[in-house]
């Protein structure tokens, strides 16, 4: 068994935080997504905020969503090979509607419900 020194931090954008001076090997980014796409307030704060590293950053991304459509990640992508880092996997990840945020889904159904709670276990 290979035992190895980890450090983990969570930030968000809205603390300021800056990881262009960070020192970092793994990155993790999360965000919500409009249509098909993550919020351009996302993609902003990376455009400004990540510098181009010397090595290859290992990334992955992440969006939460109430709509069927899947997340289009290929701008985040073309990003972050500019910034040095390599998108390696993605993922959509549902979630309730309960509070009809967005009228045009309707409420999720117990059915998803249930189905979005095995999906969070696995």
């Amino acid at each position: 068994m290979i035992l190895r020194d980890y450090s983990v931090e969570v930030h968000s954008m809205e603390e300021k935080f800056n990881p262009a001076s960070y020192p970092y090997d793994f990155l993790i980014v999360g965000f919500p997504k409009y249509y098909e796409y993550p919020v351009l307030y996302a993609l902003d704060y990376l455009e400004h905020n990540l510098k181009k590293r010397g090595h290859v950053i290992p990334t992955l991304a992440y969006c939460t969503q109430a709509g069927h459509s899947l997340t289009d990640f290929s701008g985040l992508e073309r990003l972050l090979r500019k910034k040095n880092h390599r998108l390696i996997t993605s993922k959509s990840f549902p979630y309730a509607n309960n509070l009809l945020i967005f009228s045009m889904f309707g409420l999720t159904t117990p059915e998803v419900l249930k189905e979005n709670k095995w999906i969070l276990k696995s």
